[in-house]
């Protein structure tokens, strides 16, 4: 077990996320205040966006032992947990008001009655709903209800919710949402972390754990696995997981580069596009399409999907496209005619934004164009990377072959 030879008290990557000290990263600093100014505005509701593992629980832990200390009664709710039918008795039970004992009224009432007490001692009622999304629409009008609690013209419940990057396009296709909809004061999404924020969160995560040794990552390793997750703090975790028991073998102090190789190499061995690759690369992919939605032509998004299942298609397994022991040469035309087409539809976005810029845009418009152009470079890279991972295993695969 990697944790001895470390000298480790736990698994840093893989304890509960309750447990593990909040790295204050530029997009959770951001995130936290955004959404304290969206909370100032009063009875509002904040809308917390980001692809899987992004880190969107981590986040509202944090806020949650953040407001501890202020005049604020909240109570926190894991949505996957309770279900649609579950979420008032979930938002009771965050009150300490699920005892029917407790109260002769009806479970609203109480609540209600809670809500004005609350605010006449001067404070504020929050809910934290995790992963909020989940609930369905049965549990968001349930949600909903909450704002219907007023003391006068005053909300008496604000709320903080999470969910993917399509959230808000769900709660927008909904007809009977918009008392909630109305109630949105801020959206925020959760990027990933910055390259020059990696080393700090690998070691503040050991260092958690116990550890007490020098830097843990050779130099070149943070830029190498920015570009394996996009800055995906649990797919980093995964291969600091594998790295750690790799290096744990070999009794390594020191990640190199070459170990990072060989774990990036098993993961795109687990399913023929790769697990890890694939599931960072989507994180990329929806955020570039959060983005490219807004502001470029449907014609552009749609070549760019078209690239993408050609990519997909030849990434299949062998047994899938018929191939024994190598690359068909097919499929290695194929390949290089998917880099051209894609260079072609980047270049396309590309003028696309030349166009909106000279259209004199708002700062938040060009910001938002050069976050595009960052995201299309990784995502870029990241298929570079997993085609490359790709050749390499039917290389190895075809050399028994030649030997016989």
């Amino acid at each position: 077990m990697y944790e001895q030879f470390y000298g480790l008290s736990c698994r840093p990557f893989e304890a509960n996320i309750d447990a593990v000290e909040y790295f204050p990263g530029l997009t959770f600093r951001k995130a936290i205040t955004t959404i304290g100014h969206g909370l100032n505005k009063g009875g509002g509701v904040v809308l917390v966006t980001g692809s899987k593992g992004a880190g969107k629980s981590s986040l509202l832990l944090h806020l949650r032992d953040k407001l501890e200390a202020e005049a604020v009664t909240l109570a926190m709710l894991s949505v996957a947990e309770l279900g649609a039918q579950g979420m008032l008795e979930g938002v009771l039970q965050g009150f300490a008001l699920d005892d029917p004992e407790t109260h002769s009224e009806s479970p609203f009432a109480a609540l209600d009655l809670f809500c004005q007490d609350e605010a006449r001692r001067g404070s504020r009622v929050l809910v934290l709903a995790d992963d909020a999304q989940a609930a369905g629409e049965d549990g968001l009008l349930a949600l909903q209800e909450l704002g219907r609690l007023r003391l006068g013209d005053r909300p008496l419940v604000q709320m903080v919710l999470t969910g993917g990057l399509d959230f808000a396009e769900t709660i927008a296709e909904i007809e009977g949402l918009g008392e909630l909809r109305e109630r949105l004061t801020v959206e925020y999404t959760l990027d990933g972390l910055m390259v020059d924020e990696i080393e700090p969160y690998v070691d503040g995560r050991l260092k958690w754990a116990g550890w007490e040794g020098g830097p843990v990552l050779a130099p070149s390793i943070a830029g190498q696995l920015h570009e394996a997750t996009a800055g995906n703090p649990e797919a980093i975790n995964r291969i600091m997981t594998r790295l750690l028991e790799h290096g744990a073998d070999r009794e390594m102090e020191i990640l190199n580069s070459d170990l990072l190789e060989v774990v990036l190499h098993e993961f795109s061995d687990v399913t023929p596009d790769g697990e890890m690759l694939a599931a960072t690369e989507g994180a990329v992919e929806d955020e570039m399409d959060r983005d490219v939605d807004k502001g470029v032509p449907g014609e552009v998004v749609a070549d760019n999907e078209e690239r993408q299942g050609d990519v997909a298609e030849v990434s299949s397994s062998p047994a899938e496209n018929g191939v024994g022991s190598g690359l068909a040469e097919a499929q290695l035309v194929a390949i290089e005619e998917a880099f051209v087409q894609r260079d072609k539809t980047f270049s396309k976005l590309r003028r696309e934004f030349d166009e909106l810029r000279e259209q004199a845009p708002a700062q938040e418009v060009a910001s938002r164009i050069d976050r595009l152009e960052q995201r299309l470079e990784d995502q870029e890279q990241v298929l570079r990377h997993l085609l490359k991972r790709m050749i390499e295993v039917f290389e190895t695969r075809e050399q028994p072959e030649e030997k016989a």
